[in-house]
């Protein structure tokens, strides 16, 4: 029997729904010393941060943000081609993105949440990779009487730090709206050997499972219901020919970042502290947060 928590995290089932996983399940709470005016104005922030936000301070240098599945790039040491890592990023507000977060996330990636203070100036999906055919498309007023009701609607938000990523992957043209597109599976061995991402596409569609995923019963029963949730009006199956050709498809940029939870490498020694976050070079971007100018004036004093 495994506990994940009351956060929408994995896909996995939630065999103990009754049963928190936080860190002060372990620890002292208040996890910081009372006795002193810096633990005590550590646990004061407790209500609206989480542990992991100032516990988890940088990411492996390693870590990839932009991971490119268009492009390959040979691996001498396997033979083999692979996606191309793009871009890696590991500090505050490059690798680490911050946001507010009540436990429940989109089908998208996007962590739910609002900042507390109601003011409304936060938004959790911001469509930063907009496609050009979309490049009209109303976001923030689809975001304002969407999403901002489902965001206050749930539990209490608290600041989490959490791995950026994007990915480009081939989709169907004809099977696209403004927050996304049906993705088109490639064929690992041939990817892998070819390096050639469009051919794996095309090889993959060779596949029986593809020509049923783009048949009429996979349409009705589930297809059209799950691209109404991207603001596609319908699953069009007869794009199948142009898939199966290689036509009407072409690599993208997903429209916004997913935001990954993290919870490993977490650190005692190093972590964020008054001055990471309070003062000129603070790691959050106060604004982004969607404080008020008066909110933003008193956070950013050195404490």
């Amino acid at each position: 029997m495994m506990a994940k928590g009351t956060h929408t995290t994995t896909m996995m089932a939630n065999d103990l729904p009754d049963v928190e996983v936080s860190c002060l399940q372990c620890h002292d709470d208040p996890p910081h010393d009372s006795g002193t005016e810096h633990g005590k104005a550590l646990n004061s922030h407790l209500a609206r941060i989480a542990c992991q936000t100032c516990h988890i301070p940088s990411l492996h240098e390693d870590n990839t943000t932009r991971r490119d599945f268009g492009n390959t790039v040979y691996e001498e040491e396997h033979g083999i081609y692979i996606y191309d890592d793009s871009v890696k990023e590991s500090k505050p507000g490059k690798g680490i993105a911050y946001v507010w977060w009540n436990g429940d996330a989109t089908f998208l990636g996007n962590p739910i949440g609002d900042n507390p203070n109601q003011a409304g100036l936060y938004t959790f999906y911001d469509a930063a990779h907009r496609w050009p055919e979309f490049a009209d498309f109303d976001y923030r007023g689809w975001y304002e009487e969407t999403m901002r009701p489902i965001a206050r609607a749930g539990r209490p938000s608290k600041l989490y730090a959490m791995k950026r990523f994007n990915g480009r992957q081939h989709i169907d043209l004809q099977n696209m709206g403004p927050f996304g597109g049906m993705f088109v599976p490639y064929n690992l061995p041939t990817y892998y050997r070819t390096g050639q991402p469009s051919t794996a596409a095309r090889v993959e569609m060779e596949k029986s499972m593809m020509g049923m995923m783009y048949g009429l019963l996979f349409k009705y029963y589930m297809m059209d219901k799950f691209m109404s949730f991207m603001a596609i009006d319908g699953w069009n199956t007869d794009s199948y020919v142009d898939v199966h050709a290689g036509r009407e498809v072409q690599p993208r940029w997903i429209p916004t970042d997913a935001m990954l939870e993290i919870s490993h490498a977490i650190r005692l020694d190093g972590a964020l502290d008054c001055s990471d976050c309070h003062g000129p070079q603070s790691v959050l971007d106060w604004q982004q947060l969607g404080y008020t100018p008066a909110e933003i004036t008193d956070l950013s004093q050195a404490r």
